[in-house]
């Protein structure tokens, strides 16, 4: 795999000084653990072995990119590709932008990497899936993956219960194909 950008972000393979920030921001955090399906980290430990594996994995086929602003060197988010099949060409990706950079940010990274994974890595299909836990996130989910072209393939009912709220919780999936593609 390799490094991308945009006109305003890198999407770049992990390095340890990105693990405090991550750690504080999105690992630890157990709302942003719940929607990705990851148990909260306790400590920063965990964390910076999750950055060293995925710097260590970067060129195989399960990549990490975080997400960083070129003018700023500010961290927002990251991109993990998941489930990969190269014989089946196709994958999931699971993303996570910190809320108060979705707006501007969301919709670029995650068309960089539609755009890099179904034109140059030979997919044919990009799977998205996320949880309605939160109706403005799914909402701005939702618009962000119609804006890149993926479709809405079908919800997957009271697919977990929230153990903060008591709630079952359906999964949304969208994919985008190659012939989708802007």
């Amino acid at each position: 795999m390799k490094n991308l950008e945009t006109k305003d972000l890198f999407i770049r393979k992990p390095k340890m000084e990105d693990a405090k920030f991550s750690y504080e921001n999105w690992f630890s955090n157990s709302n942003v653990a719940y929607e990705l399906d990851f148990k909260p980290h306790v400590s920063i430990i965990e964390t910076k072995a999750i950055i060293m594996s995925a710097i260590r994995d970067f060129d195989s086929n399960l990549p990490i990119w975080i997400i960083e602003i070129k003018e700023t060197k500010q961290l927002i988010g990251y991109v993990k590709m998941s489930m990969a099949s190269y014989e089946y060409k196709k994958c999931n990706v699971i993303y996570y932008i910190l809320s108060e950079y979705e707006e501007e940010f969301e919709k670029d990274a995650l068309q960089e990497i539609v755009n890099y994974l179904l034109k140059e890595e030979g997919f044919e299909t990009i799977i998205f899936g996320f949880y309605d836990t939160d109706i403005d996130r799914t909402n701005f989910n939702k618009k962000v993956l119609k804006r890149i072209g993926a479709k809405k393939e079908g919800v997957l009912r009271n697919r977990k219960v929230n153990p903060l709220t008591g709630k079952k919780d359906n999964k949304l999936i969208y994919s985008i194909i190659k012939e989708d593609l802007k």
